[in-house]
């Protein structure tokens, strides 16, 4: 790293191991510091009510869906940005017009399929909206293809092409085939109602 991109200084967790089997340590890059003249930095752990937060229990916890433990690890709600595409317009065609939101980042984690109570911000506007995001692949309409979308709590523009944030407030219920479209529009409301509570 040195002499690929001229490290000066490298920070690592509290738990970070490197090289074969893992046998590298803090102490070990503390020697090399040293002879090849860069700084390094060991992150101590952080206990978030007495269990310890490393990356991999924060990403597990958000796909399981439970945002709740995310956010308390994270220290701040998990964030989601895309680009605003066009889709079906399922949504246009019972009365929940949604926002498609393409993830471009493929390392990107994306929480399980499910309903989410989210905030929305997009590129040009300084407003904060609520929104209830689905991830999943529409099984009512046998789409079969994994989406983003999220439906806006008041609001009505058109934000094709732009930039959008969606920051993960709760987990409101997991996806399901509904029997009927008007079942999945009785859903749909209660889902909103669950947003417009928080």
């Amino acid at each position: 790293m040195v002499n690929t991109i001229g490290t000066k200084n490298l920070v690592i967790g509290y738990d970070h191991h490197f090289g074969r089997n893992r046998e590298g340590s803090f102490a070990e890059l503390s020697d090399l510091s040293q002879v090849y003249n860069f700084d390094v930095e060991q992150i101590p752990e952080e206990d978030v009510n007495d269990i310890a937060v490393s990356s991999t229990k924060i990403r597990n916890a958000l796909l399981t869906g439970d945002i709740n433990t995310a956010t308390d690890f994270l220290g701040y709600h998990y964030p989601l940005s895309g680009t605003v595409v066009h889709g079906k317009k399922i949504g246009n065609t019972i009365g929940f017009p949604t926002a498609n939101i393409l993830v471009e980042e493929s390392y990107k984690l994306i929480p399980s399929h499910g309903v989410y109570a989210v905030d929305v911000k997009i590129e040009g506007d300084t407003n904060t909206y609520k929104g209830a995001l689905n991830i999943g692949t529409r099984p009512t309409f046998d789409n079969g293809e994994t989406s983003v979308e999220v439906f806006i709590l008041k609001f009505n523009s058109n934000i094709y092409s732009k930039k959008i944030t969606v920051l993960f407030k709760e987990k409101i219920r997991d996806e399901k085939k509904f029997n009927s479209v008007d079942e999945l529009i009785v859903a749909m409301q209660k889902d909103i109602a669950f947003v417009t509570q928080l």
